[in-house]
């Protein structure tokens, strides 16, 4: 017990001085800072950098990559009195405080173990009081120096360095995570908020403006007698598009974007902070993760996206509400053809929302020839009142039909769905199909590759979809896929099966990722790369190239921490490493490239 005791306060120990060393930099940041690019200790992120550089093949052919550190001292002469194991920061002020030119907002961090040891690196240093001014290796711009803590805070107006700040710092979940990651870029929401309030109000008078010309300026009059009782209703839904940005920007404290680099990948972290009291705060807050893989009822197979998440129908209904019954209450003072399929849409939305507790989805790697069978091959699978969502599918497509016979024209015959119930049963699930026909007149090249590019991705007789109840909580649609995959989806479903989980390619990624998520993504960029491959064999272009095997995705997950919302991505260097030297081979057989190139 004495032993762990003592193990348990080295550990806390450790992590108190870390933090302390951490916070430090930020102490040395303006309060009023915009923008801070951090930098984690100099020379064990720069060694990262040139183990992931020669990892890729790039060291080799840019030898700067072996050592950045080092290049970056060879480069701007600064190595005296440098503190390689410290952080370093660039600073963007408002550039009114930089006598309003943008070029002089920045400031820059350099830690230091010798203050004056650091000036031998400026030729020329004239010393006024606290602040040297000189010029640095091939930098023609004057710089001011002055010394705070143990950095030297570089600036080329005197007025940033003159006065040390009292220090900027992060809320909430962005606290961790400005402190443990190897670059971190952290934008200053409570000085960055209200210029982006201004340039979004900007924004919002010119398109509003933009939308009036628009009908005006029609040359057809039967469009802009159409359009006109619709202006109104155009206008309330951007003004909610515009909210939204706004709303945002005032809710939010701080902004983080991190990349940690390792031998086994790329981790890049995506954070938002909102205050807690906010509208969207308090949003975020009710957001439950879950441990779950949010791939169950996927069969095995090959993918090229793949996914799930949750969902609470009851936060879904309030969000959609919000924003969706201003737009309706205005379109119903409306008499005109488009308003009853666009408000049945906007029901159809917000009674599959409702109804709705999450959702799982697979796109295929396509199997056939191409031209014969389609390229978009994919599973959806939707938990909650199944009856309710296979009606919706059906709603929808109504909606659709009515809105574009409403538009009439080219719009109106290009395409036309058709809706068949109980088309198809699958190991006793009964299937409603949707069919949609692509009528394409291909009058012009243009028109002639559209056309083409429509039987390519769905193949050549149109988009067949289908929808039908797994059981009373399970729906499944479908697009594309042949008899066998629905009937291995539907055994996935009904034993609640997760082989994919169970890959060592989706296990490799996800132990790089939080345990606790909403959402989660799987791309299978090989896969992707795979499929244009073999499409330009078939089209007669051989690029020679062939991927390894059962490389492992890029993975993404969206969670919740307080009330903040995190956005986790993960990159897998063996993936990175497959694509770079494919890559290279392809450019070297069609063009001669290699380390000129």
């Amino acid at each position: 017990m004495f032993k762990m005791r003592q193990v348990l306060l080295a550990a806390l120990l450790v992590c108190w001085v870390s933090a302390i060393g951490q916070a430090q930099i930020f102490k040395q940041v303006p309060a009023n800072a915009m923008i801070v690019v951090k930098v984690a200790n100099l020379q064990a992120t720069s060694k990262k950098v040139a183990d992931f550089a020669t990892t890729l093949g790039l060291a080799q052919m840019q030898p700067d990559f072996a050592d950045p550190l080092a290049a970056l001292e060879e480069t701007t002469g600064i190595s005296a009195g440098l503190d390689k194991t410290g952080e370093a920061a660039l600073i963007y002020v408002d550039r009114g405080a930089a006598g309003g030119n943008p070029d002089d907002s920045i400031m820059l961090l350099i830690p230091v173990t010798d203050y004056k040891a650091f000036l031998g690196n400026i030729a020329d240093a004239a010393t006024d009081g606290d602040i040297t001014t000189g010029h640095f290796k091939n930098d023609a711009d004057i710089k001011y120096v002055a010394n705070w803590g143990n950095y030297a805070v570089l600036a080329q107006v005197k007025e940033l360095v003159a006065k040390k700040p009292e220090g900027l710092t992060p809320t909430g979940a962005t606290v961790k995570e400005v402190a443990g990651k190897d670059f971190v870029v952290y934008v200053n929401f409570n000085s960055v908020g209200p210029k982006l309030t201004t340039e979004i109000e900007k924004g919002r008078t010119q398109a509003i403006n933009a939308l009036g010309k628009f009908v005006t300026q029609a040359n057809d009059p039967k469009v802009a007698t159409e359009i006109t009782p619709y202006l109104a209703v155009s206008k309330v839904a951007l003004n909610q598009v515009m909210n939204v940005a706004s709303g945002f920007v005032a809710d939010a404290n701080g902004a983080v974007l991190s990349v940690n680099i390792g031998a086994p990948g790329i981790a890049i972290t995506e954070m938002a902070d909102f205050k807690p009291d906010s509208y969207t705060g308090k949003l975020v807050s009710q957001i439950k993760n879950t441990p779950n893989s949010l791939l169950t009822g996927l069969p095995d197979g090959k993918y090229i996206l793949y996914g799930g998440s949750t969902s609470d129908p009851k936060l879904t209904t309030k969000i959609m509400g919000d924003f969706l019954d201003p737009i309706t209450a205005e379109l119903d003072k409306v008499q005109g053809p488009f308003g009853k399929p666009i408000e049945k849409m906007v029901d159809v939305i917000k009674t599959a929302g409702a109804a709705n507790t999450g959702e799982t989805f697979g796109v295929l790697v396509p199997t056939g020839q191409l031209g014969n069978d389609p390229l978009l091959q994919a599973l959806g699978i939707r938990t909650g009142d199944a009856k309710v969502l296979v009606a919706a599918a059906k709603n929808a497509i109504d909606a659709q039909q009515e809105l574009m016979q409403a538009i009439g024209g080219p719009v109106a015959q290009s395409s036309k769905s058709t809706y068949t119930a109980n088309a198809k049963t699958v190991d006793g699930v009964s299937f409603n199909s949707i069919h949609t026909d692509f009528e394409m007149n291909p009058a012009t090249p243009q028109a002639a590759q559209m056309s083409m590019f429509m039987t390519y991705m769905y193949g050549p007789n149109g988009m067949d979809a289908l929808a039908g109840m797994v059981d009373d909580k399970t729906y499944l649609g479908a697009i594309g896929v042949n008899d066998k995959t629905i009937s291995a989806t539907l055994a996935a479903i009904k034993t609640h099966d997760d082989p994919l989980a169970r890959t060592e390619a989706v296990k490799t990624v996800a132990g790089q990722l939080p345990p606790q998520r909403v959402a989660v993504v799987y791309f299978a960029l090989d896969q992707l790369a795979n499929v244009g491959l073999s499409t330009a064999k078939q089209m007669g272009i051989d690029m020679g190239v062939k991927l390894p095997d059962n490389l492992p995705p890029i993975g993404v997950t969206i969670s919740s921490a307080g009330s903040a919302i995190v956005i986790d991505t993960y990159v897998p260097a063996t993936l990175v490493q497959a694509l770079t030297s494919a890559g290279m081979q392809i450019a070297m057989k069609r063009g001669g490239g290699g380390p000129g190139l």
